[in-house]
């Protein structure tokens, strides 16, 4: 037990140092982590908070008040669970100290639970977060109770075990599968991106499939609650009504698994970390001829190298790009519903081209690619820098990347987006040529911003990708262009009708611009200061 609180508090002084709490600031140990972990924080109650207390006055009404506990825990569980399994894999599997660790004095089993701490804590966090504006809105319907508000306390650190299960689960499968390959890489890949597809293409038929009135959707729900998603009317049953029987089942389907898969994953832990690092060699290598090319091709294929090579790299930022390309094929298949959709809930006449405008920006922004593609170089930064290229050729090509990398996605969804919502030709084109410049303006955008908030001695790439400052900044940046842009459109439209998506157009290229410049003036000079 003592070997494990031990390594339980060096994962935790882990996590909470590369999210910036305590610990020195240097060049290559940027802080800004609390920050970055508030902006989380308060984007994940804003988002409940739009569910919450438009849903609670509905379900009292309805008589079903406890439902909406039921309801977000499932949204907590679901959206928790999509981004720790992505990084759960690198966490348990991939950290760059295993070696030293698997020397330690410790059991398999003690070193999964210890690596599974951050993974919770992180959970946890984001749980209460989500949880909270639910509480408030439950709580306004109902009156307040000093008891409803423990209860939810108490069983959200229970709901957190569920993401922790799931991931565990998912990483330690695909490191099982990816282990049994020469080619670790590219099959998790594979694995990764049909568990993506699984994953948009249930929301796709959710989404799709008939809805009736909201007493029979209430009524579905509560009976689903009831069979297969009995955990979270658990959940829901205990904080509303402090049911102890609900508490110990929900206790024990949230602790139970997740002790028995760690204990299951501990037999052959050893020997799956033991292949992950046997990286192979080809027997059939043959010497051919030599091809020469540029120098910013050169770069241009080591940047796509080292995304498809990154699993929590390529799928924690192409999340973004999937999600507008599914808004793309759901317009073009239910985009002629829309307005009868909006008319039946409240919002008759909505304007639709700025709501997909604002869907496609939000995506675009969460792809900061760009954001992490200098702190992955990691301790070989050196290397990179003592190449015969410019640091201004360096930069140029990791921006590039992104925009080669997003272009294809951003125009094809702005057409199917523009043209499913029969907003006319001219208006898709429009939305096509916006994504372009946010994605020329959010490339540059995160460059700059990993060059000032650099993280080039992360334990692993997922603090790299996920939990480091610049990630974070580059997110908020993003969301900046897009809302700066949304007032543009505003402004333009009170003054001169039809005015606002062409003015939204100027003020994206303006902004592109300014960065660009910023980034070829600063940005060299940075770069060389990394490794100062």
């Amino acid at each position: 037990m003592r070997k494990f609180r031990a390594l339980f508090w060096a994962s935790f002084r882990g996590l909470t140092y590369s999210l910036g709490f305590g610990g020195r600031k240097s060049s290559k140990r940027a802080g800004g982590g609390p920050a970055v972990l508030m902006l989380m924080l308060v984007l994940c109650a804003f988002m409940s908070s739009t569910y919450s207390f438009p849903l609670a006055p509905v379900l009292v009404q309805a008589g079903q008040a406890p439902l909406l506990f039921a309801l977000l825990g499932m949204m907590t569980v679901a959206l928790c669970a999509v981004f720790t399994a992505i990084g759960a894999r690198e966490v348990v599997f991939g950290t760059k100290d295993i070696d030293i660790v698997l020397a330690l004095p410790v059991s398999p089993f003690s070193l999964i639970l210890a690596r599974l701490a951050a993974l919770y804590v992180e959970n946890l966090v984001l749980t209460a977060a989500w949880l909270a504006p639910a509480g408030v809105a439950y709580m306004l319907q109902t009156g307040f109770s000093v008891g409803v508000s423990l209860r939810l306390v108490l069983a959200a650190a229970l709901l957190a075990l569920g993401p922790v299960f799931i991931a565990l689960a998912v990483g330690f499968v695909l490191a099982f599968i990816s282990s049994r390959f020469t080619r670790h890489a590219l099959v998790e890949n594979i694995l990764y991106f049909a568990m993506l597809l699984l994953v948009v293409g249930g929301s796709l038929w959710a989404s799709f499939s008939g809805a009736g009135s909201q007493g029979a959707n209430a009524q579905a729900m509560q009976f689903s609650f009831s069979g297969g998603l009995a955990p979270l009317q658990w959940f829901a049953d205990f904080v509303a009504a402090g049911s102890v029987y609900a508490l110990v089942k929900l206790a024990a389907i949230c602790l139970v698994p997740v002790l028995a898969l760690a204990a299951l994953c501990s037999r052959s832990y050893n020997r799956v970390l033991a292949a992950l690092q046997n990286h192979g060699g080809r027997s059939d290598y043959r010497l051919g001829q030599m091809q020469g090319g540029s120098a910013f091709r050169a770069l241009l294929k080591k940047e796509k190298a080292r995304y498809l090579n990154t699993s929590i790299y390529l799928f924690n930022t192409i999340m973004g790009l999937l999600m507008l390309l599914a808004a793309g094929i759901a317009a073009m298949i239910k985009g002629g519903d829309l307005a009868g959709f909006l008319a039946e809930n409240g919002m008759p006449g909505a304007p639709v081209l700025p709501m997909a405008a604002g869907a496609m920006g939000f995506c675009l922004a969460l792809t900061a690619i760009t954001a992490s593609s200098v702190s992955l170089e990691g301790n070989t930064l050196w290397v990179l820098q003592s190449l015969p290229v410019s640091a201004q050729q360096v930069l140029r090509a990791k921006a590039a990347f992104h925009q080669f990398l997003a272009a294809p996605f951003t125009v094809l969804s702005g057409l199917m987006l523009g043209l499913g919502l029969e907003t006319g030709v001219v208006s898709a084109v429009e939305l096509a040529v916006g994504g372009l410049l946010l994605n020329w303006a959010v490339a540059s955008a995160g460059l700059l911003i990993n060059l000032t908030f650099p993280k080039l001695d992360a334990v692993n790439d997922t603090v790299v990708v996920k939990q480091s400052a610049a990630s974070g900044f580059s997110m908020l940046a993003g969301v900046g262009l897009v809302a700066a842009a949304g007032l543009t459109w505003w402004l333009a439209t009170r003054l001169a009708p039809g005015a606002g998506l062409p003015a939204a157009l100027v003020m994206l290229a303006m902004c592109g611009g300014v960065l660009q410049l910023t980034l070829q003036k600063k940005g060299p000079e940075m770069f060389r200061a990394l490794t100062d």
